[in-house]
């Protein structure tokens, strides 16, 4: 019979194998704009900012993705200038006009982003439950998220997100178990961190505020932290001060054509307020004492480090870029404050239908599970399941208050995975194994399923997309003419105008021959000439006439059935006429 250890290396290896063949199964050799929105809005904010210009990608905010990126594309462009002479900005505006040559960089982050989850996710379940049977259901349930395959190579927040939450979720747990004023300390800057990334995150504050409510830690408490984070910079002194050394360097770098620039009224008043209130309580709380022993109580002063601590992880990206950072938290306050890009918006679109068809069916019965598991606990004594679930609950609520897109759910699903494993391990390893790896095996295998459907999607766009493209090639021979088409056709320029230049701050001037029908106004600004419709609209033309585009103008429009294709018929437009 083999050791844990190796049945435990064994369950990893089996994890990374399973993940591995998740990404496999994605269409990472697929062009940019097959996930345009949103590899295409991030990488070229990222491009600019590594040109030292500004991001408008702030709604999410999104920063950490963007400054990861960034950082990656100012190591690309330092080697550029060395071997051929070219700076940066002409290293981003070569990027920006080939977003197909930075897949290399934001595909490859976000496949080690998802095998770092799927890898934080077993040795989460390890840490906590101590046995390869419930690490493996975590590290493999981790790969059933909502929408975690097809986010698996795409840059965006959702899978970051994910992970913070995990490492909240564990670190409140150690810091509830032990009473650790440095674990608490530690989750509060991740989760200020994860804030940063997605503004969704504030679901993390409900198992927080529980975790410090039920594991405030031991009188003493300050003088203990004191003496362990001076024995740490005393034994690592080396090690801090190059870290230390090397932040500074990077923020200097990155911020050394951004200063100085004066912050917006906006701006300095959020600032002062969030230092003022912060700093007010701090002080309070330890004038407290002195004042009135009554108020030790309310004005305790682990409150004001846990809120200090939310403080620092939110001010972890600023550093990088102090002008784009201090928007950034303007933007945050005004989303969770349903302002700005959360404006308008339908409050809780949900549909029944949803959770009744995969992935969130699946989804809903581990968040069921997590929600009995909290119960039980709460019977036991025991709030981890709780702290777990009332984070999870809270994501839940708010991914469905707001647009209730599949993949906002998976953050929630995350933090109910180990309440679920919880309540399984109660069982013990026999009839609990047997149920754990049943509900792998429910949620898991409908993934698979699915699996080939990206691919199939991916290569009937490419096939598309080059019959549109042989189209320009034979009826496009002048300046400024371009094809018209439908919105969000497979085609390169079309979602380079929807999902890059309408985003960000600066693109290069694109070399357009396609554009959406519905993109008139900017058609019309850059002086371009449609001359040829190709699209779903044309199929049944058969004679000359008049025909309405777009759903806002009507053309006089010649078919030319010679050169439709299976996939998208073809007019001729004789300019605009009134409907």
């Amino acid at each position: 019979m083999l050791p844990d250890r190796a049945l435990t290396v064994a369950a990893f290896v089996a994890t990374l194998a399973v993940t591995a063949i998740v990404v496999a199964a994605q269409p990472i050799g697929a062009p940019w704009w097959f996930y345009g929105d949103a590899d295409g809005t991030y990488t070229a904010s990222a491009l600019n900012i590594a040109a030292g210009r500004h991001t408008n990608l702030l709604a999410h905010p999104g920063m950490p993705t963007q400054e990861l990126l960034a950082a990656t594309y100012g190591l690309q462009a330092a080697y550029h200038r060395v071997a051929n002479g070219t700076n940066v900005r002409q290293f981003a505006d070569a990027h920006l006009l080939n977003l197909d040559a930075t897949r290399p960089v934001f595909r490859t982050w976000a496949i080690l982003l998802f095998f770092v989850g799927a890898i934080a996710s077993f040795f989460v379940g390890l840490r906590l439950f101590g046995h390869w049977v419930w690490a493996s259901a975590c590290g493999l349930l981790w790969l059933a998220a909502p929408d975690h395959q097809a986010d698996s190579i795409q840059s965006r927040p959702d899978v970051l997100l994910c992970i913070f939450c995990l490492l909240v979720a564990f670190l409140l747990t150690r810091a509830w178990q032990r009473r650790d004023a440095l674990a608490f300390l530690a989750a509060a800057v991740v989760l200020g961190l994860a804030l940063t990334e997605k503004i969704h995150a504030i679901g993390l504050l409900p198992p927080l505020v529980l975790a410090v409510a039920v594991g405030h830690p031991e009188g003493g408490w300050v003088g203990e932290l004191k003496a362990r984070l001076g024995a740490a910079l005393r034994r690592s002194r080396v090690l801090f001060a190059l870290l230390a050394l090397v932040w500074i360097a990077l923020a200097a770098i990155s911020n050394r054509t951004r200063l100085p620039f004066i912050p917006s009224s906006d701006e300095r008043n959020l600032l002062l307020e969030v230092v003022g209130v912060i700093g007010g309580y701090a002080l309070l709380s330890w004038l407290a004492p002195k004042l009135d022993r009554r108020l030790e109580r309310l004005l305790d002063p682990f409150y004001a480090l846990v809120a200090i601590g939310l403080a620092l992880g939110v001010a972890i990206p600023v550093t990088f870029l102090l002008d784009d950072g201090l928007n950034m938290l303007v933007t945050m306050r005004d989303g969770l404050l349903g302002r700005g890009v959360n404006a308008g918006l339908q409050a809780f679109p949900v549909t029944w239908s949803q959770f009744t068809t995969s992935p969130l069916k699946q989804a809903a019965v581990v968040f069921a599970i997590a929600a009995i598991a909290a119960v039980v606990g709460a019977f036991r004594r025991n709030p981890l399941p709780a702290i777990w679930f009332s984070g999870a609950l809270a994501l839940a609520v708010l991914a469905a208050a707001r647009l209730s897109t599949t993949r906002y759910y998976a953050p929630a699903y995350v933090l109910a995975v180990p309440a679920a494993v919880w309540l399984f391990r109660r069982l013990g390893p026999r009839i609990g194994g047997v149920l754990v790896a049943l509900l792998v095996a429910y949620v898991l295998i409908p993934q698979f399923q699915y699996l080939p459907a990206a691919l199939d999607q991916a290569a009937h766009d490419e096939r598309v997309s080059a019959e549109y493209q042989r189209l320009a090639v034979r009826v496009l021979h002048r300046p400024r003419e371009i094809i018209l088409t439908s919105d969000y056709a497979p085609v390169g320029d079309v979602r380079y105008l929807g999902e890059v230049e309408h985003f960000v701050s600066y693109t290069p001037a694109y070399p357009y021959r396609f554009l959406a029908d519905v993109e008139l106004r900017d058609i019309a600004a850059k002086g371009l000439v449609p001359r040829y419709y190709a699209g779903p609209e044309a199929v049944g033309v058969t004679r000359p006439g008049t025909l309405r585009l777009g759903g806002a103008a009507c053309w006089r429009v010649v078919p030319r059935p010679e050169l439709a294709t299976p996939d998208f018929g073809v007019i001729e437009l004789h300019g605009q006429r009134p409907c």
